[in-house]
């Protein structure tokens, strides 16, 4: 556990070695890309995902591109999802010591969000920023307040750490050409107070302005639902043994560790609840014996139960990347 603490306090510097080293990579590849969202801290403590713009035809390119790269790190892509007709998250690890660490770089070619085409990210100017003798390319400041405030409103997954920035930096929106003078106003009433309740109030307020200019294309989003059927970018792991054999302990062991983070989200799916799960615990593992025909009938019964478990639960999480 002391080995796993140090991980822990070592993972922000792997990833701000990794960071640097990946966007060396990407200046030799592209010219036309941007880092998006809170570059206040980038690249050190980076605790969510990296997201970047980068002027792409076909996901093929980008996929050839993360290759190359991880072959050149000695990196592995432990998940590739797509979350978007025109987004995808690369999930790149590595092996450290008795550990694994990890860092998830969000692609997309525009701005979309929840099927809606929101902002055409190849049409903003961009500007290079010089960090330890590497550079990389982001939005103006004009355009990245713009695209996180509407991420965040979309989202609607605002703390007191976002909304501080946004608050920040929100009269930067006056410079903006993306919203009309009324609808600024009404953001920029909003962040008059010093915490997030107001803009929480006006939620639904806020995500009809932004939507304003925006349009979905429903033909290329059911393409990738079907594509998401057919390739599924979740796990399913069945533990099967007597009663006391381990079967939980296990469990319990891979969400200790830092397994479940190479995905959205891990849950576990129980044949009998909580409540017949603690009656029947026994510290020893043990057999019952049934008979032929009441273990034929109880066979059928967990079969059953399980094809329950699957295609109405496991299966949508397996889709949606858990």
């Amino acid at each position: 556990m002391n080995n796993f603490i140090q991980f822990n306090k070592n993972i922000y510097d792997l990833r701000s070695i990794e960071i640097i080293y990946f966007f060396k990579y990407l200046n030799k590849h592209y010219s036309d890309y941007a880092v998006l969202g809170d570059l206040s801290n980038f690249p050190k403590k980076i605790t969510s995902d990296i997201d970047i713009y980068i002027n792409f035809k076909k996901i093929d390119e980008i996929k050839k591109f993360i290759k190359k790269y991880v072959k050149k790190r000695k990196l592995n892509v432990s998940n590739i999802v797509q979350y978007e007709y025109n987004s995808y998250s690369f999930n790149l690890t590595k092996k450290y010591k008795d550990n694994y660490f990890y860092i998830s770089i969000d692609i997309c070619n525009s701005f979309t969000l929840n099927n809606l085409d929101l902002i055409d990210l190849s049409k903003l100017k961009k500007e290079k920023i010089l960090l330890k003798k590497m550079h990389y390319l982001t939005l103006n400041k004009k355009d990245n307040i713009y695209y996180y405030l509407i991420r965040k409103v979309l989202k609607g997954d605002i703390d007191n750490k976002s909304y501080s920035y946004l608050r920040k930096n929100i009269k930067l929106l006056n410079l903006n050409n993306l919203l009309n003078s009324k609808n600024k106003k009404i953001i920029l009433n909003i962040f008059k107070y010093k915490d997030q309740s107001a803009f929480i109030k006006k939620i639904n307020q806020l995500r009809d302005i932004v939507k304003l200019n925006s349009k979905n294309n429903y033909i290329k989003e059911l393409k990738r639902i079907f594509f998401r059927i057919k390739f599924k970018t979740g796990f399913h792991v069945a533990f099967i043994g007597v009663d006391g054999s381990g079967k939980s302990t296990q469990i319990n062991q891979i969400f200790k560790s830092n397994l479940p983070l190479f995905f959205r989200e891990a849950k576990t799916f129980h044949l009998y609840n909580k409540h017949q799960r603690h009656n029947n615990k026994k510290k020893k593992p043990y057999q019952k014996t049934y008979g032929r025909f009441l273990s034929l009938i109880k066979i059928f019964y967990l079969f059953s139960r399980f094809l329950k478990f699957y295609y109405i639960d496991i299966m949508f999480f397996k889709m949606k990347s858990f």
